[in-house]
């Protein structure tokens, strides 16, 4: 049987807005992404710019097949170990901004002192009340620290000419209004310890 090419395109996905601008998708046949922005039929910013050295993108139906399905995180999710973000469905160009969240903890967590703080608590199989409550502040910390870099990031597209967020975003409320949709199912994935921090939504609000 002839072995497939690794770098055979497989799927993509258009997501389209504005005056024939579009978030690009394409998955090879080793479930690998190319996660791009386009504007008149051409590219105009590769995501993997971004990226941190070693990391990829890969479809979570192909991280499904590799690592075995994680119910607590059915959409987007970073995996430190294997240096992937691993991209479920999308619908929306919306999800440029969990595209660029995503990146935020690809880029900020390692070597932080908040996230070597919280991989010693999910080792601990039996948390104090107190543990449970610090993992739970630790955790809103750093989700709160990658939405930060993702709107960050989205402003610098703006700025770059690269993107209008306007055109996805109207207004600013409703780009608040997503990613509290967006928190709220992350607080339902992760209830086990974010249930803890009955400030999370509130406080990361700040940001705004």
């Amino acid at each position: 049987m002839k072995k497939e090419p690794q770098n055979e395109k497989k799927n993509t996905i258009r997501q389209e807005f504005g005056d024939g601008k579009a978030l690009e998708i394409v998955e090879n046949s080793e479930g690998e992404l190319a996660i791009s922005l386009s504007a008149g039929g051409k590219k105009v910013f590769d995501f993997k710019e971004l990226l941190p050295e070693n990391y990829t993108f890969i479809s979570r139906e192909q991280a499904d097949k590799l690592s075995g399905p994680n119910p607590l995180y059915p959409g987007m999710r970073t995996n430190f170990n294997e240096h992937r973000i691993e991209i479920g469905d999308i619908n929306s160009p919306k999800a440029i901004i969990e595209i660029l969240h995503e990146i935020g903890h690809a880029t900020r967590d390692p070597g932080s002192k908040e996230y070597a703080e919280r991989r010693a608590l999910i080792e601990k199989f039996v948390k104090t009340p107190e543990e449970k409550m610090q993992d739970a502040k630790v955790r809103s910390k750093i989700e709160r620290r990658a939405w930060v870099y993702a709107i960050t990031k989205m402003r610098e597209l703006d700025k770059n000419s690269v993107l209008d967020s306007k055109e996805i975003f109207p207004k600013f409320a409703d780009l608040k209004e997503y990613i509290g949709t967006y928190l709220s199912a992350c607080r339902e994935n992760a209830e086990h310890s974010l249930k803890d921090d009955p400030d999370f939504e509130s406080e990361l609000q700040k940001l705004f």
